[in-house]
């Protein structure tokens, strides 16, 4: 009597969609599909890292796409399990499905980019990079947007389409060492020899600064109002070269003002006609 009871009420329909009637035990078997993706989820999430010969970045993008692949599965073989015949479906929705597709042109496009970004891993999780001119470092590589942390400790999020059709600078986050350029204005009449000692020296007091390549300075304009220098120091985390300028401008005023060396301003020389400058009075008057 209880089974009967039972038996009933889970096959009580809802609705019907597609000529489908949708039961109260279709939802049961819901809930029991979840939890079994979710179970396998963290399995194959177990065997990947465990067996994988990739670095972190990478694991974690094969772990996604394999996930993905999963979900769209469990969908399928579920929809097929409750009566909905998916090949049907697809085809009689392809109308709606084309003007979505229309509407959510970007979407699809950021969708596509971050297949294709997990697949290339031409960026991973943890590499700093440079979008729209500003460090960044990846935190997370989603399938429509990616997510990083800014130098000033802010979440932003990207559409991956951007990461993959805009330039982007990838530094691997200490994987290679990275160059930063310093530039140092000096008033005319400056001993360069001794402006290129102290630059030198100053940059070789900084922990941070790599030894090896060893910084050095370039001369690069007589300008108009100053001799232009640039010292080039390498870093091995991208995001230490912040700090790291900061200090050693510090440095480079204080060595500049012992040795009397000046940091100019521009300026412009203005020459006065005496004989124009009469006539231009007297036509006034």
């Amino acid at each position: 009597m209880t089974k009967t009871v039972l038996n009933k009420f889970l096959s009580y329909d809802l609705f019907s969609i597609y000529d489908v009637d949708i039961q109260i035990k279709d939802f049961a078997f819901l809930l029991l599909f979840l939890m079994v993706i979710k179970i396998l989820s963290k399995i194959l999430n177990r065997i990947v890292f465990k067996y994988s010969k990739r670095d972190r970045g990478s694991t974690i993008a094969v772990y996604k796409l394999i996930s993905y692949l999963l979900w769209v599965i469990g969908v399928s073989f579920y929809l097929n399990f409750i009566g909905f015949d998916v090949t049907f479906l697809v085809a009689s929705s392809a109308a709606l499905l084309v003007g979505i597709g229309i509407g959510l042109q970007q979407t699809f496009n950021d969708l596509i980019s971050g297949i294709i970004l997990l697949f290339e891993g031409s960026i991973k999780i943890g590499d700093v990079v440079v979008v729209d001119g500003e460090f960044k470092k990846i935190r997370n590589i989603g399938l429509r947007t990616s997510t990083a942390e800014s130098f000033d400790n802010s979440i932003v999020i990207i559409p991956n389409s951007k990461i993959v059709t805009e330039k982007v600078i990838n530094y691997d986050n200490g994987v290679h060492p990275v160059r930063f350029n310093i530039k140092i204005d000096v008033a005319y009449g400056s001993d360069t020899t001794i402006v290129k000692k102290l630059l030198l020296e100053i940059a070789k007091t900084e922990e941070l600064v790599l030894e090896t390549p060893e910084p050095f300075v370039m001369f690069d304009n007589i300008g108009e109002s100053a001799y232009n220098f640039r010292l080039c120091i390498f870093i091995q985390y991208p995001l230490d070269g912040f700090v790291t300028q900061s200090n050693i401008r510090y440095k480079i005023i204080e060595e500049f003002n012992k040795n009397h060396i000046s940091i100019p301003f521009p300026q412009r020389d203005i020459n006065i006609n005496k004989q124009s400058l009469r006539e231009f009075l007297s036509d006034d008057n």
